[in-house]
């Protein structure tokens, strides 16, 4: 894992696809040449593996999530992280829960070995299965950390559910 910067003037904020995350400390890590603040937080990666992504697409998202991991502290607990791929249906069966993990090396292991799938783009599908089955204490959520999910994909979901996904169980 990389070091983070404690320097005050490093940390600048910056969006970060939908990453939000309050009360942090000054913790620092560099992401794609930007600096974002994080602390004790539970990210989790919803990949799009559908038709429209090519080979060379998603060993670039599959890169991009691992550089993002390697700048969390995973190996201290501080951050948890978990991974779900989706297409036309949410890939269950190579889901990443928060709990799977401890170091980040292992994480992005399994990240590298997750394989691409075909099929139309199911985001809403996704973003429901992450909030009712990742996102639970059962899962490693923990409710002392924000969440974080970051949604890397190509376009505009054409199966499933509305991709508007309220963020209260049940409602």
């Amino acid at each position: 894992m990389s070091s983070h910067a404690t320097d005050p003037d490093l940390c600048e904020i910056f969006p970060l696809f939908f990453l939000v995350v309050s009360d942090c400390t000054k913790r620092c890590f560099v992401v794609v040449g930007q600096t974002v603040t994080i602390c004790r937080a539970d990210v989790i990666f919803v990949m799009d593996t559908s038709g429209s992504i090519d080979s060379s697409e998603y060993q670039v998202m599959k890169t991009f999530v691992s550089d993002v991991v390697d700048q969390l502290d995973v190996d201290s607990g501080d951050a948890r992280v978990g991974a779900v791929t989706f297409d036309s249906n949410v890939n269950t069966a190579d889901t990443i829960l928060l709990n799977e993990h401890t170091t980040a090396a292992g994480f992005q292991a399994d990240i590298s070995n997750l394989p691409g799938t075909g099929g139309f783009t199911n985001t809403g599908g996704a973003l429901q299965y992450v909030r009712d089955v990742m996102l639970t204490g059962t899962n490693g959520d923990r409710s002392t950390a924000p969440n974080a999910v970051i949604v890397l994909t190509d376009g505009r979901s054409n199966a499933g559910p509305d991709t508007a996904v309220s963020i209260k169980h049940g409602t």
